[in-house]
């Protein structure tokens, strides 16, 4: 690339100005090509550290929330394409700049103070320079699409008043919005505690009040407008992202 430059400009290009272009070259994203195949990653381009890092982070986040994200390819592999030239541009002391940070800090707060303290945890043993909140900011971005993809596959108990009723609706409403969930089943309130014990739902979505039972418990309309589906999510999501932060505040109090 340097002998095209050199050749373009008439001119021979310092030592100093090849080593400068060598190290945004490699402290980029620009070397690891996504080819829309199930493998995304250039082994040969992903260093050690860079792959030891990423399960170390991920493993640190699925503490933070007591959810399990090692199992999400997706997440490994976006997240190892971020980090080695993440790796490169804290050694040269690169600073980039991300557009979005504002937006992510506003709008998916949790998630950017949980990926923030997973961060802090794993490149202080790894006797970094600080990771700036940009750089987090990127980060924070795949944790957020990882954790969504935990509800794209549930399984979710009906309650309503009679288990038949306003059932037929609010099924077909919630798998509407949520088409890869799986409706195991609507019952009558006084059948839940037995019929979940025997089920094991993920999540009950009840429009009628019930009792109490370990089975995370969602209350909705038949109709399951916007809110209902704001509470559906919070319940699976919001709620215990604000857990984390809470928990986490907590220990360091």
């Amino acid at each position: 690339m340097v002998e095209k430059i050199e050749r373009h400009i008439h001119l021979s290009l310092p030592d100093d100005e090849v080593w400068f272009i060598y190290q945004y070259i490699i402290s980029s994203g620009v070397l690891v090509v996504e080819n829309h195949s199930h493998s995304l990653l250039h082994a040969e381009l992903l260093s050690d550290q860079a792959r030891d890092i990423t399960l170390r982070l991920v493993d640190r986040f699925s503490q933070l929330i007591n959810i399990n994200l090692g199992i999400d390819t997706q997440l490994y592999e976006g997240l190892v394409v971020h980090i080695r030239p993440l790796i490169n541009r804290l050694h040269y002391k690169i600073i980039i700049r991300n557009p979005l940070l504002d937006d992510i800090k506003n709008e998916i707060a949790d998630v950017y103070q949980l990926t923030r303290i997973a961060v802090e945890n794993i490149f202080i043993t790894n006797a970094q320079q600080s990771v700036s909140d940009d750089e987090v900011g990127y980060l924070a971005v795949h944790f957020q699409a990882a954790i969504e993809r935990q509800i794209t596959h549930k399984r979710v108990l009906l309650v309503c008043s009679t288990g038949v009723g306003t059932s037929h609706l609010l099924k077909s409403r919630i798998l509407r919005a949520f088409p890869d969930w799986e409706i195991v089943a609507a019952v009558p309130s006084d059948s839940l505690p037995s019929v979940s014990q025997q089920l094991a739902p993920d999540l009950v979505i009840s429009t009628v009040h019930v009792p109490e039972i370990e089975t995370p418990v969602v209350y909705v309309t038949a109709f399951l407008n916007d809110a209902d589906l704001q509470r559906v999510t919070d319940k699976l999501i919001t709620e215990k992202l604000h857990r984390a932060c809470d928990a986490y505040a907590v220990t360091r109090s």
